[in-house]
């Protein structure tokens, strides 16, 4: 198609001024993400800027008018290039769409991106256009822009009526700019010098977080989530050892899902091949498309693509992928809701990685931009039914402590270890009585307590424990342990993990007393999830932040 697109736009006339003698042939254009549901895509925006005739095209060019663009969203102008001269040819070539008007080729293009007009003269040479002048596309001035984004505008107010959303509602849909190119996240080849444990430990702890929920799939203790964690690190290594990425490739682009799927994660990370970022999407993608992938392998990639989007830029986040993030992460609520049409009350109502999106970025984003949340009706009412299940699991936990208030704390003074499930600590097995048995973090501390203990040990006898109270007010994680660090500025900070033990949060916590900030804590951790709750003074608002400690 290019050869005879480029023979076709070379064979145009090319003249200073447009068929009608009076405006220059001058042009500009650039890029945008429109990101109006459920058919979100980019498009080439040309415009001659003094008559303000304007034209648009979707991208890649041929895209179906209900498909999503999904396949097409570069990450730099080298790769945006190829599909943007293809569509500036076939715009000219094409006439615009009108074909009782005279096809001539441009007399010069400009754009605002500058490093996307370099992108694009280099394809046109690289093509064989024949005009050298458009091998130099300029870069456009601050007037040609503003009155680019005023008649865009214009253009997006008739786009968004014609697609249902008018009045109040289309107000609030915010106008897509000119996509400039910002720097990409550091890529180093091999993740930093990162060790093979390290690497397969992110490529399995990025495949949980993505995965769908299941009946089978409840939270699990955390020896039993440790050993399931250590069972697919040990497999992921072994598959990277016994299938080498030459095999991998080859299997992922002879249409095999599973192998796309796994070369994508390999790729992301650097693990069993060189880290790409570009190409770790493209390999999603294909696992995402194949016409042979299942329901829970679709719903898994569109979750790790919402993690490739936030993850888009050492620097400020672009609206666009924001907005990509969010039609992927409905599309995998969606999808989740068909694979469990009725869940029990426990199951989540998403992927981790969807209910992480909702919670630190959408929710928060929707109170300035109340777009966010006209659209992705999936993703709040899962996030919705998160909540509520939060707030039901809190309110039994919060029964079971007023009933049976040492069954959740280590008894042994001065411990301060607290467990989000009795059974995550050890009871006394003697003669006390049920209801007074202390409870304990580990052999150490019901060691320490023993002489306390000891003399109440017997059927009738009182509770042995002397400090009954709760540092969190009783609030703690799922299937984690916590305690409670104090700062220098005399903050306290909960740490919770759910895979660390006791004996690991305690040295933390000797290590961490008197460090400035929670952010000094967290660099010192070697656990895969810990959670930090600041506690200012007795207050009931708590102000959370999950961190990922790999």
């Amino acid at each position: 198609m290019s050869k005879k697109l480029v023979r076709s736009f070379n064979a145009l006339s090319r003249k200073p001024l447009s068929p009608s003698g009076i405006v220059p042939n001058s042009w500009h254009f650039d890029i945008r993400y429109v990101h109006l549901e459920p058919s979100p895509s980019h498009i080439l925006f040309l415009i001659q800027d003094t008559s303000e005739f304007s034209h648009m095209e979707r991208l890649p060019i041929g895209l179906p008018t209900c498909s999503s663009g999904i396949e097409f969203f570069p990450d730099t102008p080298e790769e945006a290039a190829p599909e943007v001269a293809k569509a500036l040819m076939q715009a000219f070539v094409n006439c615009f769409g009108d074909q009782a008007s005279q096809a001539i080729a441009p007399w010069n293009l400009t754009t605002e991106d500058k490093n996307l007009a370099v992108a694009v003269g280099d394809e046109f040479k690289k093509l064989g256009v024949g005009y050298e002048a458009l091998h130099k596309v300029g870069v456009s001035t601050k007037d040609v822009n503003d009155r680019t984004q005023e008649v865009f505008s214009r253009l997006f107010t008739a786009l968004k009526k014609a697609v249902g959303y008018v009045d109040n509602i289309a107000f609030f849909i915010s106008t897509p700019s000119s996509i400039i190119f910002s720097p990409l996240p550091d890529e180093s080849p091999r993740g930093d010098q990162e060790s093979d444990f390290e690497l397969a430990l992110k490529y399995v702890q990025e495949l949980q977080r993505s995965r769908p929920p299941t009946e089978s799939n409840d939270i699990l203790d955390p020896k039993e989530h440790v050993e399931k964690l250590t069972r697919e690190m040990d497999d992921i290594q072994q598959v990277i050892r016994e299938k080498p990425e030459h095999v991998v490739k080859s299997e992922a682009d002879n249409g095999n899902p599973d192998s796309a799927l796994d070369y994508g994660l390999r790729l992301r990370f650097g693990f069993g091949a060189p880290r790409n970022r570009a190409q770790s999407r493209k390999y999603l993608l294909k696992a995402l498309l194949s016409p042979t992938a299942s329901d829970i392998l679709k719903s898994t990639v569109h979750s790790l693509l919402i993690i490739w989007h936030m993850n888009a830029s050492d620097t400020k986040l672009r609206m666009r992928h924001l907005h990509a993030a969010a039609h992927h992460a409905n599309l995998s609520t969606s999808l989740c809701r068909s694979l469990l049409p009725s869940p029990s009350p426990s199951t989540m109502p998403a992927s981790p990685a969807v209910l992480w999106l909702m919670k630190t970025t959408l929710e928060p984003h929707s109170v300035n931009a109340p777009e966010v949340c006209l659209f992705w009706k999936e993703c709040w009412k899962a996030w919705e039914d998160r909540k509520r299940q939060v707030e039901g699991e809190k309110g039994k936990m919060d029964e079971k402590r007023v009933k049976r208030p040492n069954r959740y704390r280590c008894a042994a003074v001065g411990c301060e270890i607290e467990a989000d499930k009795g059974r995550m600590l050890l009871r006394c097995s003697g003669k006390c009585d049920t209801d007074k048995k202390p409870s304990y973090c580990g052999k150490e501390c019901q060691r320490a307590d023993w002489k306390n203990h000891k003399p109440f040990c017997k059927p009738g006898a009182a509770c042995s424990i002397i400090d009954t109270g709760t540092s969190s007010q009783g609030t703690t994680k799922p299937n984690a342990l916590q305690i409670p660090v104090t700062m220098a500025d005399g903050k306290t900070v909960l740490v919770s993990s759910s895979t660390m033990d006791a004996k690991k949060l305690k040295e933390l916590k000797g290590a961490a007393e008197g460090m400035p900030s929670g952010r000094t804590i967290m660099s010192m951790v070697n656990s895969l999830t810990v959670e930090m709750v600041k506690l200012d003074g007795g207050d009931e608002e708590e102000e959370e932040k999950k961190s990922e400690v790999d």
